[in-house]
């Protein structure tokens, strides 16, 4: 009894004895990332992030001293000596932060960088494991083995600088030194740094180098990429984390100072109707997304340079047609008791809703259906825009075999509606709620005995939903039927395949 008194007295000292530790832990992480962050330029790109719970997630078992990744993951980690390299030293070298890890860079550098929360133990760690131990330019330098493409590690005081391939020691040491010299470079950001503190993973993109290098990739196929971005977005963010069968997921947009910023100018798109968004949206699959200039900028130049091989009227028409498109959704369903390998057509739902300018598209028609001429289908595609111009219906069954399947061509307000529902009308279009300014919305919600999930013994249902305004995104992943973290119930799947 006098043990059972004393264990209630100490029960409460206990508990907040645990939770200081905990916020100790937790704060000393947090310190450790800030510091890594102080130490990179402002030029460039991030990601921030916490190995452990990644692990975690990927069902590894964690403890005070090392982390046991299951047997898949360490598969697939050894596949890569850079990679078994870093997930050796976070699972396993002793006096580094397991929690905190920040890579990126730009066009001209790169860094991959952990905390050292206690040097010599760390050295002792890697002196055990054969790696090699010297010194240079100030920094203690590790090298894996004494092959010139070994992986490295320089100490920095408590930051370790991971040097995939060093060279050797010297030329590891050169790296860093040369990175921290940085000419005139300025100092990252302080609100930079805010955004990548809090979550298991955090990224910040500069999207002028990364626009940059994508017209580089663009101009190798001869076609030039469009100035996507409105002119003041420069840096795109987001937040990551993991919580249980669930991934979440929050970005937003910002100018050069680290003010919110719209991604694209707002004259170049008008956002989704939440009406059309209700014509698809109780589908099992939903994309939908505005078409901004830009978008059909970039096709009318693939058109000019990609379909002119099927004739210049062709890629004509088809790019005016583009011009005259303000947003697109789809929907798709297919009956949860039908069968993969025994498919048919009325097995299939799917409607398609297309914002348009009608007016514009009128003087199009008479040019698309001109181009249908001699494929025998030059009276469906008149009578089909004839019923999407007059919000009349039209009807036709494209397999003769399924007489019961038909496509169903109908116009309403501004939209074209494409689509397999037999009763147009029982299509709703009362106002989505929160689905007001979104440039993109993408649903998924399927379920374990869905036939495409059965046909791949998938052991898990999908539901998944994102949403994109001018400025954010927000959107999750979560595997149903499932009690075991996201990554490793989809690594675990990935390993039976």
């Amino acid at each position: 009894m006098n043990s059972r008194r004393t264990l209630n007295a100490l029960l409460p000292t206990l508990v907040m004895l645990i939770a200081l530790i905990s916020s100790s832990c937790t704060k000393q992480t947090e310190d450790h990332r800030h510091h890594l962050l102080s130490v990179l330029p402002d030029d460039v790109s991030v990601v921030a992030f916490n190995p452990t719970s990644i692990f975690e997630s990927a069902g590894a078992s964690v403890s005070s001293d090392a982390i046991a990744l299951p047997k898949q993951l360490a598969w697939m980690s050894s596949a890569n000596e850079i990679i078994a390299t870093y997930a050796e030293l976070i699972t396993s070298a002793k006096g580094i932060d397991r929690n905190c890890t920040v890579i990126g860079g730009n066009t001209d550098t790169y860094f991959w960088l952990m905390a050292v929360n206690d040097t010599s133990g760390f050295q002792s760690w890697a002196d055990k494991q054969g790696w090699t131990i010297s010194q240079s330019e100030g920094y203690t330098v590790c090298m894996k083995s004494d092959d010139n493409n070994s992986p490295a590690v320089v100490i920095d005081n408590d930051i370790a600088w991971f040097i995939p391939s060093s060279g050797d020691a010297s030329q590891a040491a050169a790296y860093v030194t040369s990175f921290k010299s940085g000419d005139t470079r300025q100092a990252i950001a302080s609100w930079k740094v805010e955004h990548l503190m809090d979550n298991d993973i955090n990224i910040i993109v500069d999207l002028k180098s990364y626009s940059e290098l994508m017209s580089a990739l663009f101009a190798q196929s001869g076609v030039e990429m469009p100035a996507y971005y409105a002119p003041d977005c420069r840096y795109s963010t987001a937040e990551i984390d993991f919580d249980g069968p669930t991934l979440r997921v929050h970005g937003e947009t910002f100018d050069e100072q680290g003010n919110r910023a719209p991604m694209l100018s707002n004259s170049s798109y008008e956002p989704l109707k939440p009406a059309t968004l209700d014509l698809v949206k109780d589908c099992q699959i939903v994309a939908a997304f505005a078409v901004p200039d830009q978008m059909k900028k970039a096709f009318a130049d693939f058109s000019s340079s990609q379909i002119n091989s099927f004739g210049t009227a062709y890629a004509g028409t088809i790019s005016s047609v583009i011009n005259t498109i303000k947003s697109l959704a789809l929907g798709i369903s297919m009956d949860e008791s039908s069968s993969v390998m025994n498919l048919k057509p009325t097995d299939i739902t799917f409607t398609a809703a297309i914002s348009y300018d009608k007016a514009a598209a009128g003087p199009i028609a008479t040019d698309l259906i001109a181009l249908s001429q001699g494929s025998g289908a030059e009276a469906v595609v008149a009578a089909a825009i004839k019923a999407c111009q007059e919000n009349t219906t039209f009807s036709f069954a494209p397999v003769a075999q399924f007489p019961d399947f038909k496509i169903n061509f109908t116009g309403r307000d501004d939209a074209a509606i494409v689509t397999t529902v037999s009763d147009i009308n029982s299509l709703t279009t009362a106002d989505s709620e929160k689905c007001n300014d979104l440039i993109a919305y993408m649903t998924i919600e399927l379920k374990k005995s869905h036939p495409l999930l059965t046909l791949a013994n998938c052991p898990f249902g999908v539901k998944m939903r994102f949403t994109s305004t001018n400025e954010s995104t927000d959107g999750y992943i979560t595997l149903t039927d499932t009690d075991s973290p996201i990554l490793e119930s989809l690594i675990s799947f990935i390993g039976r395949l």
